[in-house]
């Protein structure tokens, strides 16, 4: 186990709080993964989440990635690792998850271990090597989820399924809107941090 999970894990210790995202992900694709870049949202205040992981990791350091977002970021002293937390989106676990990009990133694992939380069939997607939207407003919500999706097929090896390709069809157009595209500076504050 990692230094940042081992700390994640002894700060967070009995508060609401879960593993989410790509560690969970590449895990269950049998991908090697170091745990050196873990994703945690926590039900309160995130920046007291991080403050805690920094001084159980022995003086990390830890600053805002976002403030609108509640995304905190955890750093190892010597860069091994890091910790991104965020606070839950839409008041609940169930919602958070579905606000994600795709199911086998709508995973979470409570912070100190035991069953996967797959309230979208994230399990069986990452099983049947699918990649399949967590929900129909994921590539609207931020429209930089389409290149992702043809970055994590051909990287993971995953087959997008037919409807996520196309709603990405219909949403590709709206890439022109985001950063480094055009004039976006209207729409760039209603991109997250994560997916």
């Amino acid at each position: 186990m990692s230094a940042g999970l081992q700390a994640a894990r002894a700060a967070l210790a009995g508060q609401r709080a879960w593993l989410v995202g790509g560690f969970l992900r590449d895990r269950l694709l049998g991908r090697e993964s170091p745990e050196l870049d873990l994703d945690v949202v926590v039900e309160g205040d995130p920046a007291a989440a991080a403050r805690a992981v920094a001084r159980a990791a022995g003086g990390a350091a830890f600053f805002a990635l976002s403030e609108q977002f509640g995304a905190w970021r955890v750093v190892a002293r010597d860069h091994s690792w890091q910790v991104d937390v965020q606070s839950l989106r839409g008041g609940s676990l169930a919602a958070d998850l579905a606000l994600r990009d795709f199911t086998v990133n709508a995973i979470a694992e409570p912070i100190e271990g035991g069953a996967p939380i797959d309230p979208l069939g994230g399990l069986a997607d990452a099983q049947d090597r699918r990649l399949r939207v967590a929900g129909p407003s994921a590539f609207a919500d931020d429209p930089l989820r389409v290149l992702r999706l043809a970055r994590m097929a051909v990287e993971l090896d995953l087959q997008p399924e037919g409807a996520t390709l196309e709603l990405a069809r219909r949403h590709a157009g709206e890439l022109t809107a985001c950063a480094g595209c055009g004039d976006c500076s209207p729409r760039r504050s209603r991109y997250g941090v994560w997916s």
